[in-house]
């Protein structure tokens, strides 16, 4: 055999195995968003933010005021909605934004009274009340009504109702009449939201790998999982429960990463952005679209386009 062609055979297969060895072991490519720069649009500090609706409105709630607000995306002016409202420890908003379901101390304490006693009684527990921002009515549920979520349409409600001898959850008119249990559960939930107008889903823990689904008759009770640890103050699902977005402080970093994350598959993308400071997103709040991403960071309120 000739010399000539032994060489040739034998470069032939280093190549070959070389090329193999390539496709077998390099580094797959990671999925990339590329977003634009977070930019800040509010003056005011932001807690309980809710997008609305239409979309060009986001509501939220002014601690060091204890008044609610509103600011308008394009032009970034922000509107009071309410006279105040003290010792608000927790929000949840109607999708139209006229409507909340607070849990407060006492919402008729002057901006002047102490801590421990306002108009003279002392400091009450705390209620949950549902109040109107346009007639500025409020009216007190059951002291037994936990976590609460609005549906998509705003014309029910699911809520968490313990009185320490049952514990579920359940589907009611907003006022608290015609309800329904949907389920028994056995922990209370510090997590729930509306996928669809027929699913929810939630949470027993703060930090979680996965979610319980199930619908508002129901049936069809699931586990979604997910290939990492979130906090549920840090995500925003899409696409009724198809996607999830998600924020968080990986080890070495300075700043949150954004990640969209396929529920199904588990495939996960990362948001790049690029910010002079740093990032420690919550209140996670996605366009229908999927498009644009607001969020709040030490209190302010951020819009991210994708």
């Amino acid at each position: 055999m000739p010399k000539r062609f032994i060489v040739f055979v034998v470069l032939l297969t280093v190549t070959i195995v070389g090329v193999l060895l390539y496709f077998v072991f390099r580094k797959q490519p990671q999925n990339i968003i590329q977003s634009q720069k977070p930019e800040k649009i509010s003056s005011k500090s932001v807690s309980f933010p809710k997008l609305s609706e239409n979309q060009n409105i986001i509501l939220y709630y002014n601690s060091p005021e204890a008044v609610f607000y509103q600011i308008n995306i394009n032009n970034k002016q922000e509107e009071a909605l309410s006279n105040m409202l003290s010792f608000v420890e927790s929000v949840s908003w109607s999708n139209e934004g006229t409507k909340v379901y607070l849990k407060a101390r006492n919402i008729q304490a002057a901006k002047t009274e102490s801590f421990f006693y306002s108009a003279g009684r002392p400091y009450e527990e705390i209620t949950t009340w549902l109040y109107d921002l346009e007639t500025k009515n409020k009216s007190a549920l059951d002291k037994n009504f936990g976590i609460i979520a609005w549906s998509q349409d705003s014309k029910k409600i699911v809520y968490q109702y313990n009185d320490g001898k049952t514990n579920n959850l359940n589907i009611a008119d907003p006022d608290g009449k015609n309800w329904k249990k949907i389920t028994d559960i056995k922990e209370n939930i510090v997590y729930l939201a509306a996928l669809s107008e027929s699913e929810i889903v939630y949470s027993a823990t703060e930090t979680t790998e996965s979610f319980n689904v199930i619908k508002t008759d129901g049936s069809g009770k699931r586990i979604v999982k997910l290939p990492l640890s979130v906090s549920t103050n840090k995500i925003a699902w899409q696409e009724e429960g198809k996607s999830i977005i998600v924020a968080m402080r990986e080890t070495g970093k300075s700043t949150d990463t954004f990640y969209k994350i396929d529920v199904q598959s588990g495939n996960k993308t990362e948001i790049k952005y690029s910010f002079s400071g740093a990032i420690d997103a919550k209140n996670l709040m996605l366009t229908k679209d999927g498009k644009t991403l607001y969020f709040t960071s030490d209190d302010f309120l951020y819009k991210m386009e994708m």
